[in-house]
Formats: structure tokens, C-alpha cells, sequence
């Protein structure tokens, strides 16, 4: 879809609209959070430091539900993830609904991992950070994503190269988060239920993402 159709139409502009108005009320919260979100980025304890200040942890759960509507409208924009059974005006909406299911999808994973564990199941604090630590990381590829796309379109690049660069930053973001997911589950899992927690929260449900995005 040419840059001008997608922009003009309506629930597109409502979307970002409600982004830009959410995130100019929550600006001082977010310059806040961003020396949190480098030290998540940082090293592998930024996400258990993050839940241990509750205000933080608060501010970035309320943040990480603003920087996905710009995420998804870049997804919908650039075609990371398109649904040829759905009308070109819906597709923003969908590929929202997408990203929500995958998330409701990831908490019962962690509920059901943490119920069969029984005595073996994560501590408060690593509990926290595996459940919501992703949140971080979605902040961040937003503002990446936003960061790229803006280049691009001031470069005039579209087509197969902006698409892959995008999917690039995109799995390099996945892989951080994956693997402090990881760091973080094995200071106090064996090596064997960190990958069985990885599989449960991880790969079941990007697989269900990913299936969900060839079959539609």
C-alpha cells in the first residue's frame, strides 16, 4: 500500500493520535524510565532492579502499552506483518489484536509454568522479571523501529530492503530479551527448566505469532 492510502485511513490516524497524546502525558515518567531501559539493555540485573522499584516498574508497564500501538502501526506500514484475509483499514487493528493474544498467551504460559513447578517455581522478584521484564524490550524496539522507519522514509527507501531491515532490528531486539529472559531464569532454575520455561514462554508462543502471520 502506497505511504499516502495508509496514512489516510482513519483508524490509522486514530492510533497514532492516541500514541502521541498518551506518550506527551506521560513524557516525564518516560525520560524517567530511560536510564532503567539502557540498564536493561545493559546487563542482565536491569530487569529484577526495574521491579524492585515499584514507580518505575508501574511507569514502564503503562509506557509499554503506549510504544505498542506505534509498533504495530509500523508492523501494519511496512508489511512485517500482514493478513491477506483482512481489509487493508483493519490491518493496524489486527495486527494490535495479534500482539495482545501473544501476550495473554505468554502470562498463562508463565501462570501454568509456575503452578506445575510447585516448590521449584521462580522467587517474587526473579517471578517479576521474567513475567514482565519483555515489556522493557518492547519499549525499546518501538522506539527503534520508529528511529528506522523515519530514516527510511526520509531516504526514500521501500520495497524488500526497508522490510529487512526492519525484521533485522526486530530479531536482534528478541534475542536480547530472550536470552536476559534466560540469564534471568537461570539464577535459580536448573539448566533444564530454564530451557523448559524458555520453550513454554518464548518459542510456543512467537511460533503461534509467527503461524498465525503465514496462515492469515
Amino acid at each position: 500500500m502506497a505511504p499516502s492510502d495508509w496514512s489516510s485511513i482513519l483508524q490509522n490516524r486514530i492510533l497514532a493520535v492516541t500514541a502521541i497524546f498518551a506518550l506527551l502525558l506521560k513524557l516525564p515518567d518516560f525520560l524517567h524510565y530511560i536510564p532503567s531501559l539502557l540498564d536493561c539493555l545493559s546487563r542482565k540485573r536491569g530487569s529484577l532492579e526495574v521491579e524492585h522499584n515499584l514507580r518505575i516498574a508501574r511507569s514502564r508497564n503503562l509506557l509499554s502499552v503506549i510504544f505498542l500501538i506505534p509498533l504495530c502501526l509500523v508492523y501494519d506500514r511496512f508489511g512485517i506483518i500482514s493478513y491477506e484475509r483482512v481489509d487493508a483499514q483493519w490491518g493496524s487493528l489486527a495486527v494490535l489484536g495479534t500482539m495482545i493474544i501473544y501476550w495473554i498467551l505468554r502470562l498463562a504460559a508463565f501462570a501454568l509454568c509456575q503452578r506445575t513447578a510447585g516448590s521449584r517455581a521462580l522467587r517474587s522478584d526473579e517471578a517479576q522479571a521474567v513475567r514482565f521484564g519483555p515489556l522493557n524490550y518492547l519499549i525499546l524496539l518501538s522506539i527503534l523501529l520508529l528511529a528506522a522507519a523515519f530514516v527510511l522514509n526520509f531516504c526514500k527507501i521501500e520495497g524488500m530492503p526497508c522490510k529487512l531491515t526492519l525484521l533485522c532490528i526486530s530479531g536482534a531486539v528478541y534475542l536480547i530479551s530472550f536470552l536476559r529472559t534466560g540469564q534471568i531464569l537461570a539464577l535459580n532454575c536448573s539448566a533444564l527448566s530454564t530451557i523448559l520455561y524458555l520453550c513454554a514462554l518464548e518459542i510456543l508462543p512467537t511460533s503461534l505469532l509467527v503461524a498465525a502471520a503465514v496462515v492469515l
